[in-house]
């Protein structure tokens, strides 16, 4: 989270809060810099209610060398209480990507998903990136099709931006809505960029329908990796029980089997995104130089992000199924719950958003102790938000009798 650059003297402590603060960590090049960023571990339980900050720091910017050790140390913290760490989710950031990749066994995979938990060497700690940072870059993989910075190309058919929006305009010209898509969602802005919502419903089952049903045969396969894209993020953001049930969506539906069907799609997708990268690698029309080959396919840090997430997912489902968790509902492995938590910090501070880490501490502690309160109020970030259900007040005692002048 960004913070305010800012010195506060700390009366009880007598040290300078607001420096980048690297006690634990092995490199010392930034100890005199002041922090512009909080970097915060949050923990979220899988099977409870349980969700919570377990550490900050000030930073300026971390690299992957400089997270390791932080990880495990929280890793360790959170065993030593006694929970059970089974996954580690983040966005795709290049020091979070790199970070997973500096676990990686020689000979053993091309992308890293899991590693041996070293404070529990009888399990595994996955590695997740966070499916709705994965929705908005793909979308914006789409985006840029068609212009000099990519030309997405599979099996002799372009995917290209221009076949979305010919679908928002269709819809204008004929005056019967048949998608959501509106102005906002074709012509991006890096604030529209942001929002999660805009991208799924770009790639969603309805507009692949449409284009499907209406549209020309060039962009089908435009058509069926829209189509694709919509059931992989609902096979990663199941969030109720009954959703599936509700939204007569059966990849929304909650998991309690080992053998699950969507497991074997999500399988079937990642074969897809192997055949896409073997076609364009064996497109022999005309010369093409590795460059030309790049922008014919997703970037590599979204593919990889892509695998790593679905490799992982099945692999940390399984292992809780397997072993006496009766449901998952895999929002648990997204960081919504982490981009609530920098909204409530926001929210506190009402017109200036970004604390300083002086009081980005003392936030966290607010938070902390009054989280019973805190989490009621569901904070609008770059989520949509949890819904919590309300407080449960006991309404059955009587008010005092007044007390009678003498």
């Amino acid at each position: 989270m960004t913070i305010r650059s800012d010195l506060m003297f700390d009366q009880r402590s007598g040290f300078l809060v607001g420096f980048v603060n690297k006690d634990s960590w092995t490199f010392d090049t930034d100890r005199e810099k002041v922090a512009t960023h909080a970097l915060v571990f949050y923990v979220v339980g899988v099977n409870s209610t349980l969700k919570m900050s377990v550490g900050y720091f000030g930073t300026t910017g971390a690299t992957s060398d400089e997270l390791l050790p932080l990880l495990w140390t929280a890793i360790g913290c959170l065993e030593e209480c006694g929970w059970k760490v089974v996954a580690s989710t983040s966005d795709k950031a290049s020091p979070n990507q790199r970070l997973y990749q500096l676990h990686q066994v020689p000979g053993v995979s091309d992308v890293c998903f899991k590693a041996v938990n070293l404070h529990a060497p009888e399990r595994e700690v996955f590695f997740i990136s966070d499916a709705p940072h994965l929705i908005k870059t793909v979308r914006n993989n789409l985006e840029s099709s068609g212009k000099n910075t990519r030309l997405l190309w599979k099996d002799g058919f372009k995917l290209l931006w221009s076949h979305i929006s010919d679908v928002r305009e269709a819809d204008r010209a004929r005056g019967l809505r048949m998608t959501k898509l509106e102005n906002a969602h074709i012509n991006l802005t890096p604030h529209s960029k942001m929002n999660v919502s805009l991208a799924a419903q770009v790639l969603s089952n309805r507009v692949g329908r449409v284009m499907q049903t209406y549209g020309k045969p060039e962009v089908q396969e435009t058509a069926k990796f829209v189509l694709l894209m919509d059931r992989f993020f609902d096979c990663l953001n199941t969030r109720h029980l009954k959703e599936g049930e509700r939204k007569l969506k059966p990849d929304l539906d909650a998991y309690t089997d080992v053998n699950d069907p969507r497991f074997q799609f999500l399988e079937d997708f990642l074969q897809y995104l192997e055949d896409w990268r073997t076609s364009v690698d064996n497109r022999n029309d005309q010369p093409y130089t590795r460059a030309d080959r790049q922008k014919m396919f997703l970037t590599h840090q979204t593919y990889r992000g892509l695998v790593m997430t679905v490799r992982a997912f099945i692999g940390v489902t399984r292992f809780l199924l397997a072993n006496g968790v009766s449901f998952i509902l895999s929002n648990k492995f997204c960081q919504d719950p982490i981009e609530e938590h920098f909204g409530r910090h926001r929210a506190m501070k009402r017109t200036a958003e970004n604390p300083s880490l002086y009081e980005f501490g003392h936030q966290e502690n607010s938070i902390l102790l009054q989280r019973q309160l805190a989490l009621i109020i569901t904070p609008r970030g770059n989520s949509r938000g949890a819904h919590h259900e309300p407080p449960q007040v006991d309404l059955s005692i009587s008010p005092l009798k007044k007390k009678k002048n003498n």
